[in-house]
């Protein structure tokens, strides 16, 4: 992951929060993908096995995004696991 991390901040590009994290899962050999989804095709993907990564963010404000791997749902909510 550092590695990862590193090459990034060298190509010192100008990469949404999304895009940095589909490139390193990239460089750590994972396929990914970034999209703007509702809670059904969260919730989709989940049931067919695909692992997801939220961003959660207040208002309009950037320093206020984060990031939180699905773990799980219901009918009544989406459960997090921890915060990257």
């Amino acid at each position: 992951l550092t590695n990862a991390v590193a090459k990034l901040e060298r190509q010192r590009t100008a990469l949404s929060p999304e895009e940095a994290l589909v490139f390193v899962a990239a460089e750590l050999g994972f396929w990914s993908f970034s999209f703007y989804g509702t809670d059904k095709e969260i919730s989709d993907k989940i049931r067919g096995g695909v692992p997801a990564i939220v961003m959660l963010q207040e208002g309009s404000r950037d320093e206020t995004r984060h990031f939180a791997i699905v773990s799980g749902f219901d009918d009544v909510a989406v459960w997090l696991t921890g915060a990257l």
